[in-house]
């Protein structure tokens, strides 16, 4: 994978472009580009627009199609938040999240626009939040937009510090000093874990305008003698130099002075609300280059003072490593490193701002959408197959009734027909349509002539024997002296009885029922009333 690391600074602008793999990270390219030499080229520009520019023409000139490009957001307008959610489950700490983040900030959530990340503890999670004012940060992307420099992630400092630490882990308290052209930012950890984050007003800018103001030159040649000269003492060291050089030390000292003063502050904050006392502090950045300042942060601190050393597994042979450019470009190597395996960088590009990112969809979007598609389509599978389910059921019922009654000698339905009736069953329907016309003719014809002497006997007799269903006449005789015979049959015993019995209460005189059980038949005799 191929990834372009840019640390856009105030004073200058630096890149690392290189290849990372979970095995390897090769460096194979690595640049400064200073922001005020820039500038003095492109005077009708803003430092912001200078930045936007010089980061423009890195990406036409390094980035590839699939390259992985990755930059903080500019610190001063960011805010960083560390929050504990009491809860096991990761979805109900997410859900807590907002609201505990809209009790601990001056303003409303609506307001502002935020990511986090989230890390599981024993009994709890803990969210590492970095936050800016929506009216700030949204004029800061349209200006990244508008040069067409929107990256894949858009982190911040916090983030790439706390995952490059979480990728090499370092047991202890420990602190990590970014010393900066304008502020020194410091990274509390315990474990590998961030725990809490300041910023002092100290850079290297401070020590230009100091060697400035005192050997009255201007600010490119102090910036120049402080690459090359500028130096601290420690207390013991004074008294080894000569007066020139003392009264520089001194100097430098009382521009140190309030980083000194912020540090043992941040120092006693730690161990008040962490019971942790730091062990140890690493420093980086470009100001960190300034000759013996290790060893006098050393002794004004009392804890041991070390540049950090992040290019140890590193593969650099086409760049120049060199001690000096290992501290100024700490920063865009900790931001490669943090490719080698899952990446945890905090993006800010989420929410409307989601869309910045190109070539790359967020991963939890991926996730988010994913899961409730797959439900949606679970429960639309589901409800298919059960409504097939209940269909094929229904249709094998119905066919099964319609075969039984495709049996029926009296429909009179030809086997044709009755071979073809699950195939195309409207030439049946047709028949039993026209059969059903003829039998309602019938009937109207037999109710026509209702009145009609000889069959007023008739319709006697099928009105008593009505109410036995399941008994069938299949013989009547009428004379004209107004004696009838009729013989009914039936599958049943039971039907036969109650037929009779039915009879036997009616008003038709000289009535004779008798019943041939071997036949199953019921012969009934009488004379009209």
């Amino acid at each position: 994978m191929h990834v372009l690391a840019i640390d856009i600074g105030s004073y200058s602008v630096k890149y690392v472009s290189s290849f990372v793999d979970k095995r390897k990270i090769n460096h194979v390219d690595m640049s400064e580009i200073i922001v005020r030499d820039f500038l003095s080229d492109h005077s009708e520009l803003t430092v912001e627009e200078a930045q936007a520019k010089i980061v423009q023409e890195i990406i036409d000139s390094v980035a590839r199609p699939d390259t992985k490009i990755i930059y903080p957001a500019n610190h001063e307008m960011m805010t960083t938040r560390f929050l504990t959610l009491p809860v096991k489950s990761k979805k109900k700490a997410e859900l807590m999240l907002p609201f505990l983040l809209e009790e601990d900030i001056p303003y409303a959530l609506s307001e502002i626009h935020y990511a986090y990340r989230m890390e599981a503890q024993k009994t709890q999670f803990t969210a590492l939040v970095e936050l800016v004012r929506e009216n700030i940060f949204e004029p800061y992307y349209e200006l990244l937009r508008s040069k067409n420099v929107l990256p894949n992630v858009l982190t911040t400092e916090s983030s790439s510090v706390e995952n490059y630490f979480n990728q090499n882990p370092m047991a202890g308290p420990f602190c990590v000093l970014d010393m900066g052209h304008k502020t020194t930012k410091a990274y509390f950890f315990y474990n590998s874990r961030l725990l809490m984050t300041h910023v002092s007003y100290v850079g290297g800018t401070h020590v230009n305008e100091m060697i400035a103001q005192t050997y009255k030159i201007d600010p490119d040649e102090a910036i120049f003698y402080k690459h090359q000269n500028a130096f601290l003492l420690t207390s013991s060291q004074y008294a080894e130099v000569e007066a020139t050089q003392s009264e520089f030390a001194h100097s430098m000292e009382r521009v140190f002075s309030p980083l000194v003063s912020d540090f043992l502050r941040w120092k006693v904050g730690f161990k008040v609300n962490f019971g942790l006392a730091v062990q140890h502090v690493f420093i980086c950045g470009g100001t960190s280059n300034i000759k013996n300042i290790a060893n006098f942060l050393t002794e004004k601190w009392d804890t041991k003072v070390t540049l950090l050393e992040s290019f140890e597994k590193v593969e650099g042979e086409k760049v120049d490593l060199n001690p000096k450019n290992k501290s100024k470009f700490a920063l865009v190597n900790m931001m490669a490193i943090g490719f080698r395996r899952k990446n945890r960088f905090i993006n800010l590009l989420t929410g409307k701002f989601a869309q910045a990112s190109t070539s790359e969809v967020p991963l939890y979007s991926f996730s988010f959408i994913g899961v409730r598609v797959a439900a949606a389509a679970l429960i639309l599978a589901v409800s298919l197959f059960a409504e097939r389910f209940f269909i094929e059921r229904d249709i094998k019922a119905v066919n099964a009734k319609i075969a039984n009654v495709m049996k029926n000698d009296e429909l009179m339905i030809s086997s044709r027909l009755r071979r073809s009736i699950q195939q195309n069953p409207k030439p049946v329907y047709d028949a039993l349509v026209k059969k059903q016309r003829g039998v309602r003719q019938e009937i109207s014809t037999l109710q026509s002539a209702i009145e009609i002497q000889a069959l007023s006997p008739l319709v006697h007799v099928s009105q008593i024997a009505a109410s036995a269903q399941g008994a069938t006449m299949v013989e009547f005789k009428s004379t004209d002296v107004g004696e009838i015979t009729a013989v009914f049959t039936s599958e049943t015993m039971d039907e036969l009885n109650n037929l009779k019995a039915a009879f036997e209460r009616s008003t038709l005189n000289d009535l004779t029922a008798q019943i041939d059980q071997t036949k199953m038949q019921l012969t009934v005799t009488a004379s009209g009333n």
